[in-house]
């Protein structure tokens, strides 16, 4: 793929002296966004002003999951990076985009290891009581517990068995990946679940993880609880609010 104008591979893969910042940046099937071909381990630097949501400059995101919002779970990758140089942050956009003068891609994350780390960003921010409004965040990390995220773009998360998570407002996404863990989210929102099962020893273990948008070929309606059944597919739920 062409290189982008604006953008040049730096000789050395050693960062620049000045403070760096850890971000997310999603990528198609071949490692390339906006037509410009990345590599593990690579170091990038921009020529010219930095612009967020521009030509100019690098861009990734603070929170992992925001990355599906320009490279869906279904067929992209997505690596864990180091920013430095001129850093934007803001604008139009109600997420965690940055755009920054220099990149360096340090290791592709599996999706596990990916929405591991989302759901630890975001149980980060609602201690901070980031919680509602647009971009809130709210975590719920206990037994049978409850996160609801209501603003645009939240992140609802419910790490615990038996957790619940709803995601109400656009572009939201909800996290339950535990035993028995039930999601639900709005139109164009994401759901994340977990698929377990009980070994030969009665021990649970994880199967796997599977997203879904609302609206997309699984079939997801908005508003609508989800679980995954022993095979791994979604199914519409009404809301087991007691454990038996």
């Amino acid at each position: 793929m062409a290189n982008h104008p604006n953008r040049t591979k730096k000789a050395s893969a050693k960062a620049d002296e000045a403070a760096t910042v850890l971000t997310y940046k999603g990528f198609d099937a071949k490692l390339v966004c906006r037509d410009f071909q990345y590599e593990i381990g690579g170091t990038y630097k921009a020529e010219g002003a930095v612009v967020r949501c521009g030509v100019g400059g690098f861009h990734s995101v603070g929170m992992p999951l925001d990355a599906w919002s320009y490279y869906g779970p279904a067929t992209s990758r997505y690596c864990i990076t180091e920013i430095a140089g001129d850093i934007a942050r803001g604008g139009d956009r109600d997420d965690s985009k940055i755009a920054s003068g220099q990149i360096t891609i340090k290791a592709e994350l599996r999706l596990p290891e990916f929405i591991k780390r989302a759901a630890e960003w975001i149980v980060g921010a609602a201690k901070a009581n980031l919680a509602t409004g647009y971009s809130g965040h709210a975590a719920a990390t206990g037994y049978s517990g409850h996160a609801a995220a209501t603003g645009n773009s939240g992140h609802a998360a419910a790490t615990g068995d038996y957790g619940h998570a709803a995601a109400t407002g656009k572009n939201s996404v909800a996290f339950a990946p535990g035993i028995k863990g039930q999601a639900k989210a709005a139109t164009d929102g994401w759901i994340v679940l977990g698929s377990w099962q009980r070994d030969a020893e009665g021990d649970w273990q994880l199967l796997q993880v599977r997203t879904a948008k609302v609206g997309g070929p699984e079939g997801i309606r908005a508003d609508t609880f989800y679980r995954l059944d022993d095979a791994g597919e979604f199914v519409a739920i009404e809301p087991e609010l007691e454990v038996a």
